[in-house]
């Protein structure tokens, strides 16, 4: 069990990516009305099949590891690891990055206070990136400072509801379910990062992490990659907010390298046997 575990998520994650991302790159390119969001024309067969699976991914990527009793209760995040040093660099750039593009929106096109916590947030994460990857690179445990990795978790709350107040009517909803979900998702997965870097102990701390990782991941790339390719193949009815689409895109991969430290490289500690 401890090595087909492993094998499972991943190939589930993997199925759940393909088949669901086809569909919904097929409904995006072909039947997105740009002024409601929702689909038209009669596509209902793609679209019902698309929220059945999407449905049932989501149901196992968080039941198989929360229900799983081959979880150890408690572990470190990995003290120096080269990859995630990385990506957690790069993800800080592109926190400032997008932090610094919401401030210029305030300035030049509105004064929207949640804009502006937005970007204020996605700054403060972008230095709470630097700072772990600092420790990474010199493989320090961060526990000592743990409450900083909080500054992620509020950040993903922040933007939620600022997207989610952005939708000025309710039949903008369909086109936002995913980037909604995603975000939800983001935001757990960085609450169970923080418990475990602050070394809390109440049994669920892994479980958490790998299930909110791999649905991060799943939710995170269904959300982006269709309108990309959409957008690439000539699509002129969607309107692709590429800030938003390369700061997901960066945060996916980074929760597949910290799911693949954790839970999947070789001799890892945290599958008991």
């Amino acid at each position: 069990m401890r090595k087909i575990l492993p094998a499972v998520l991943l190939a589930i994650l993997l199925a759940g990516i393909i088949s669901t991302v086809v569909l919904r790159t097929f409904l995006v390119y072909f039947c997105v009305d740009p002024a409601t969001g929702f689909y038209i024309g009669n596509y209902s067969l793609p679209m019902y099949a698309l929220n059945i699976l999407t449905l049932v991914f989501v149901v196992l990527l968080l039941v198989l590891p929360l229900c799983s009793k081959r979880l150890s209760s408690h572990s470190s995040v990995p003290a120096k690891n080269m990859a995630l040093c990385f990506l957690s660099i790069v993800s800080a750039i592109v926190l400032a990055v997008y932090g610094v593009e919401r401030f210029v929106q305030v300035i030049a096109v509105s004064s929207s206070a949640g804009a502006f916590l937005d970007g204020l947030f996605a700054l403060a994460s972008a230095v709470y990136f630097a700072w772990q990857a600092a420790h990474l690179r010199k493989g320090t445990q961060m526990h000592s400072a743990a409450l900083v990795a909080l500054i992620p978790v509020l950040w993903a709350i922040l933007h939620l509801i600022v997207r989610w107040m952005s939708f000025t009517t309710i039949i903008s909803i369909p086109a936002a379910l995913f980037e909604t979900l995603q975000m939800i998702s983001f935001m757990l997965f960085f609450y169970y990062h923080a418990r475990s870097v602050a070394e809390v102990k109440n049994g669920h701390e892994m479980k958490g992490l790998l299930s909110f990782g791999l649905l991060s991941v799943f939710l995170g790339i269904l959300s982006t990659v269709p309108q990309i390719i959409a957008s690439c193949i000539g699509a002129h009815n969607i309107t692709v907010d590429w800030f938003s689409i390369v700061l997901i895109l960066v945060l996916s991969i980074y929760a597949l390298v910290q799911m693949f430290s954790v839970f999947f490289i070789k001799n890892t500690k945290i599958l008991a046997k």
